[in-house]
């Protein structure tokens, strides 16, 4: 079989099993787009635009290197400074995005000689830098890590691989158990046990995570709840000035523009004077869940502004993402590998942009789309 036949062929298997991946051109007003993960609303806001507009008149459009070359401006070195201080930790290293982030440092600490344990429903990004075939628990499963760990070499240093906010589920760490399992695997294993913690869909959400003894780095990224892109990683100035030496995720990449740097820094700025819009999101969230439960929808018990709707079968999930969009709506199906098998959903995100009016809109349309497709409504409603 020629490469190009097997290409073909994988191809249309993928589309038979409903797991071909398309892209549509965006354009569907954010209130109708319930897949977008701008959970504060900054990507639109006033402020972040004109500071994206001020830079770039000082700046230029691009960075035009690498950060070790002509690539690290000043308003990268403010935004860094800032980050740093509202996330209480030492240093911070700007990436051009979450996956290399997440890849590029724990690759890094794979290969200073740490063993990652991950969560097994971790990012695709951690995984890659895991390695192959790395060793993964039972999600936020405690007592499974602890096997997990106990059965490493005593001297083996470790570090545990989780999310504070779970991207497609929407559930959360057990921060507490998690520090405590690794406070007692230091009394009895003579290696390190660390935590490796990716806060990207936490950021401006959740709670600042208090920086720890255990927690050697953190990674998080600006495309979420900053309304922008790219990323950080944050940790003790050590480690931070060694993956800077180290990392060739950073080290090998373009940085993101001065521009970028600056509307990231006004939207961490917002995020800290205006807390209100965390209480309204979560008041939106709330919202959410109530007019769900009302129409008996299937869905995970998260309490984020990701709330997954259980379908199962990825044909039935697409069906449902399609009649939604011939109804003005946007809810992508999310589809193995990415969720695992048996398990397709669609996952709506709350955000500001979504008012009272607009999550009346979703569960009306969808309320139609299920009783016009009987087959549709078995799956999504609870029994």
């Amino acid at each position: 079989m020629t490469p190009d036949t097997f290409i073909r062929n994988e191809l249309a298997l993928r589309e038979k099993q409903g797991l071909l991946r398309a892209r549509r051109i965006s354009g569907t007003p954010m209130r109708a787009n319930f897949s977008s993960n701008d959970y504060l609303a900054l990507s639109t806001d006033e402020a972040v635009i004109a500071a994206f507009r001020e830079a770039l008149q000082r700046y230029g459009a691009g960075s035009t290197g690498s950060p070790l070359t002509a690539g690290y401006h000043h308003a990268h070195q403010v935004l860094e400074e800032a980050l740093a201080d509202y996330l209480g930790v030492e240093a911070v290293l700007l990436f051009s995005s979450g996956y290399a982030a997440n890849s590029g440092a724990l690759n890094v600490l794979r290969r200073i000689g740490y063993t990652p344990i991950l969560d097994k429903l971790c990012h695709a990004s951690l995984y890659e830098g895991a390695g192959d075939k790395p060793l993964r628990y039972r999600h936020n499963d405690l007592d499974h890590l602890t096997d997990q760990l106990i059965g490493l070499p005593d001297n083996q240093d470790v570090v545990v691989v989780t999310e504070s906010v779970f991207s497609m589920d929407g559930d959360q760490w057990d921060g507490t158990g998690l520090h405590a399992l690794c406070d007692k695997m230091d009394t009895v294993r003579t290696g390190a046990t660390h935590i490796f913690l990716d806060h990207a869909h936490g950021l401006g959400v959740t709670e600042v995570v208090t920086p720890s003894n255990q927690i050697k780095l953190q990674t998080g990224t600006f495309g979420k709840a900053l309304g922008n892109g790219g990323a950080y990683v944050a940790g003790d100035q050590d480690w931070i000035d060694y993956l800077q030496q180290q990392c060739r995720h950073y080290i090998y990449s373009t940085a993101f523009g001065p521009a970028q740097a600056a509307a990231i820094h006004r939207a961490l700025q917002v995020i800290v004077k205006e807390p209100e819009r965390r209480t309204m999101l979560r008041e939106y969230v709330d919202y959410f869940r109530q007019g769900a439960e009302s129409l008996g929808l299937r869905l995970a018990p998260s309490q984020t502004p990701i709330q997954p709707l259980l379908v199962g079968d990825s044909g039935l999930a697409m069906r449902l993402s399609e009649a939604l969009r011939q109804k003005g709506i946007v809810c992508v199906a999310i589809r193995p590998p990415t969720v695992p098998p048996g398990t397709a959903r669609l996952r709506f995100t709350v955000t500001l942009h979504h008012d009272h009016a607009a999550i009346d809109h979703l569960f009306s349309a969808l309320q139609e789309v299920l009783q016009q497709d009987p087959e549709l409504a078995e799956v999504c409603c609870a029994a």
